[in-house]
């Protein structure tokens, strides 16, 4: 293949590192904690296809390029490049197009044309991304892996005679919410996969060593990812956690960062429920009744999130938190005010998108490329009203370092407001309040003898 219409996928571009640098610093910035597990495990030489789950659109292949410090070639879906103007950014982006089934029998052709440049990467030792389950997931459980990964690999490797030295890398993506800033982003890099150890499989059958490394592939990833299996359990199994991981985790090994150990108490809940489906499904399914009317009661007095698992707290208590947001509203406020389009014209625009696995991506774009935009013109207003060079420079500096720490404000708010809710059903309803907090109790009653804690 003629590289030199492709130059760019095949080296490290400057110019690419100029804007991986922006954007990785605002990725840090939007989320609240980035741990990155088993990044040793990345082979430092040689071609690598980086195989991830896939939880939310963009913010995925953000995740592992900013973790593995590569220039990775990510393949997408095409429907994507049907934009004209975006669909060169795209390309210099080192992003490639696949088609599927439903963008028409007639562009599966197109398809050799990527395969091509891929396989031409691999060959001169460059780092590809593909996700192999060809679709994302709003939940914690991994979809069937699709053949594009084996089929790539080893399209690669036997066009090579297997002297590639080929790997596959496979990574579990977690988010502690998919679609807010200030969220959770865990990312675990596991062993690589030498596709030469198929080789012989493949020259016996390459229909069994294709399922054979899918199936590989899909073990590494269940034990690197989230993954709740059974779907009629999924409802169960993410409120057990919502109230009992934070415990489980300060059981564990101290000495292990604390997101870490929250993920691996979550892993530890699943394995621990899967197991007593088997052995108790009645006790189980007596949880799992108690589990929905808990869910329907926390939705008729609309608490959420982690006020499930929050005792109820006296007014006593929130009086400082209360005194401390009044004490910081007014810079509250004058970040509203000076980020109205930065905060709500993005909220317009996720409403075009019904899956909401797009939504960070949007929020996250919009404050990339948009948001700085928005900053120049208010500074040059306020220097042409004031005439006034250091107080331009003052506001231009406010406004980023503002803009995030309302966004933390607001974070806080909804947490002081949710407790000031409870304390006033608590007054209001102290019966019903009284139910819903047994029922809690019950479910960690439960709980603990389920899991043997």
């Amino acid at each position: 293949m003629d590289t030199t219409k492709k130059g760019h996928l095949f080296r490290d571009s400057w110019l690419w590192r100029v804007l991986a640098t922006y954007i990785f610093f605002l990725h840090r910035l939007f989320y609240k904690v980035i741990v990155v597990e088993g990044k040793e495990h990345i082979p430092e030489g040689g071609p690598l296809i980086f195989a991830p789950n896939h939880q939310n659109a963009l913010m995925d292949p953000l995740a592992v390029l900013y973790a593995s410090g590569r220039q990775i070639v990510f393949l997408a879906r095409a429907d994507i490049f049907r934009n004209h103007i975006l669909r060169p950014v795209f390309h210099w982006l080192k992003i490639l197009p696949v088609y599927r089934i439903r963008d028409g029998k007639d562009n599966l052709q197109n398809n050799e044309q990527s395969f091509d440049t891929v396989v031409s990467l691999l060959e001169h030792g460059r780092s590809v991304g593909l996700f192999p389950e060809a679709a994302h997931s709003d939940k914690l459980h991994l979809l069937p892996l699709k053949k594009g990964v084996p089929r790539l690999a080893f399209l690669a490797e036997g066009k090579n005679d297997f002297g590639l030295g080929l790997k596959i890398v496979p990574a579990g993506i977690y988010y502690s919410h998919y679609d807010s800033m200030g969220s959770v982003l865990h990312l675990r890099f596991g062993r690589p996969i030498p596709v030469g150890d198929y080789r012989k499989v493949f020259m016996e059958s390459p229909q069994k060593a294709h399922l054979a490394l899918r199936d590989t592939l899909s073990d590494a990833l269940k034990s690197l990812a989230i993954d709740i299996r059974n779907l009629d359990w999924y409802e169960t199994y993410d409120a057990i956690l919502i109230l009992r991981t934070k415990k489980l985790a300060q059981e564990m090994d101290a000495a292990k960062n604390k997101r870490v150990r929250e993920f691996e108490a979550r892993k530890e809940i699943i394995r621990k429920l899967d197991a007593q489906l088997e052995r108790q499904p009645e006790r189980m399914d007596s949880l799992k009744g108690k589990v929905r009317r808990f869910l329907d009661m926390a939705n008729a007095f609309q608490i959420r999130g982690n006020l499930l698992a929050e005792p109820v707290r006296t007014p006593a208590r929130l009086i400082l938190a209360t005194l401390l947001s009044l004490v910081s509203f007014p810079l509250f406020l004058y970040a509203l005010v000076n980020h109205l389009p930065a905060y709500f014209i993005p909220q317009r625009l996720i409403r075009m998108f019904k899956d909401k696995q797009f939504h960070s991506s949007v929020k996250f774009l919009w404050g990339a490329f948009f948001v700085p935009f928005f900053y120049l013109v208010q500074t040059l207003v306020v220097l042409l009203v004031f005439k006034n060079n250091w107080l331009a420079l003052y506001y231009a500096v406010s406004l980023p370092v503002t803009g995030l720490l309302a966004h933390w404000l607001y974070r806080r708010y909804k947490v002081v407001a949710g407790r000031w809710k409870l304390v006033r059903l608590k007054r209001k309803t102290p019966g019903q309040l009284e139910n819903f907090l047994e029922l809690r109790k019950s479910i960690h009653d439960d709980v603990d003898f389920l899991l043997n804690l």
